[in-house]
């Protein structure tokens, strides 16, 4: 490191020796950088539309499963998809059951072949992790008939909530190479049910679902990503999911002779299987494999298709900063570097949504030191330093 990086105080006397330390600093944060991922909070945060996640979804025929172990390269910088994603939540509505939710999904539940629509999923980011706060299914009538043969034959779902809190995760966080977790709970989805053939009126029902979940992070390495996203350092979570469907009827488990009809099986068990490959700085895994349930196969592939815009940005970092004061009493602070040449930079203030609150262009070369003001609202943001080729070349959390 032949040039300057910084002149943090301004003391001319001081400068060979600040420059050292930050070469110094520098090259640790390297042998981190390009060795074993860690993702802390921050650095990944599922956004909510408009801030969107975007994804392809790839055809997977040869397509090979990720390895596992330690030190790998993951290359799937050829693959390409036509069939566009978005991975974004959306914001919650007012249910008071889920106060605390930060996301929610409309989802879809199958009874057997009846289609229960809907049902909204609520989560939660944390500090600690992603987790999946619960369940809620709405007052709806099914006409039964074309499975029953009845004509006034009916099925409804009646209003419940399923709050877990946060004993679910999705993902814990910091996700280090030694991370492992379970899962065990259960939903349930309350419902009354009309079949004249059987002497069935309005008898409630409810259809239980038990989750046995294990996440596991089983290898680490480099991964190189399509669509010119670059190589990262990365991380694989290996997800197992078994579902066990049990019905009841008047509080008994249901006839197995009335759930053939419905096309329904008591303990009817599907298991899913998943890789998962987390980098620092999407807004989601940056590529996710559902397998089967040996983990032998891949059926679909999606990977981000979003750039890293996110807090802990994992990009080769060439130009050392320092940002200062940090934590920021009142949203001030002062953001300094060496700049090489006197090209046109940019310099964006990101949160943790993946919003930019502050682009501003920076012409001057050699030591500079901007004044810079965070927004509002208390947090951690990321500073982005980008050249005249739009590259990331620093990048600084900053805390308010």
């Amino acid at each position: 490191m032949n040039q300057p990086f910084l002149k943090v105080l301004h003391l001319k006397k001081h400068k060979d020796m600040k420059r050292n330390l930050l070469g110094f600093l520098f090259c640790l944060l390297g042998s981190t950088l390009f060795g074993q991922a860690v993702i802390q909070s921050g650095d990944i945060f599922y956004p909510l539309t408009p801030d969107t996640a975007k994804g392809i979804e790839v055809a997977t025929a040869g397509l090979m499963a990720p390895t596992i172990g330690a030190n790998q390269t993951w290359n799937y910088s050829a693959i390409s998809g036509n069939k566009a994603k978005d991975f974004s939540l959306k914001t919650p509505n007012t249910n008071p059951n889920f106060p605390n939710a930060t996301g929610m999904l409309n989802t879809q539940i199958y009874l057997g072949p009846i289609l229960i629509s809907g049902t909204k999923e609520y989560f939660l980011n944390s500090g600690s992790g992603f987790y999946y706060q619960g369940l809620q299914t709405i007052n709806a009538n099914y006409n039964i008939a074309a499975l029953t043969g009845g004509t006034g034959d009916i099925l409804t779902t009646i209003a419940s909530n399923n709050n877990f809190g946060k004993t679910v995760a999705r993902y814990q966080l910091p996700l280090t190479s030694t991370t492992q977790w379970t899962n065990n709970y259960h939903t349930d989805m309350d419902f009354a049910i009309t079949v004249g053939s059987v002497g069935l009126v309005n008898a409630p029902g409810q259809l239980k679902r038990y989750y046995t979940e294990s996440y596991e992070v089983v290898g680490w390495g480099s991964v190189v990503l399509p669509s010119n996203l670059g190589t990262h350092n990365g991380l694989l979570l290996k997800t197992n999911v078994t579902l066990v469907d049990s019905l009841f009827l008047n509080g008994l488990p249901a006839n197995p002779i009335l759930l053939a009809g419905l096309g329904l099986t008591q303990g009817f068990v599907t298991e899913f299987a998943f890789y998962d490959i987390f980098i620092r700085g999407l807004n989601r895994s940056a590529i996710q494999f559902e397998m089967d349930p040996t983990f032998t196969n891949v059926y679909t592939l999606n990977y981000c298709s979003t750039p890293a815009v996110n807090v802990g940005i994992d990009e080769v970092v060439q130009i050392a900063t320092v940002a200062y004061p940090n934590p920021s009493n009142n949203g001030y602070f002062t953001w300094a570097f060496y700049k090489p040449n006197a090209k046109e930079w940019q310099v964006e203030i990101i949160d943790v949504l993946g919003r930019t609150h502050l682009q501003e262009v920076v012409k001057s070369s050699g030591d500079v030191a901007l004044n810079l003001r965070l927004p509002n609202v208390p947090g951690t943001y990321l500073c982005v330093l980008k050249n005249e080729l739009g590259e990331i070349v620093a990048k600084e959390k900053v805390v308010f």
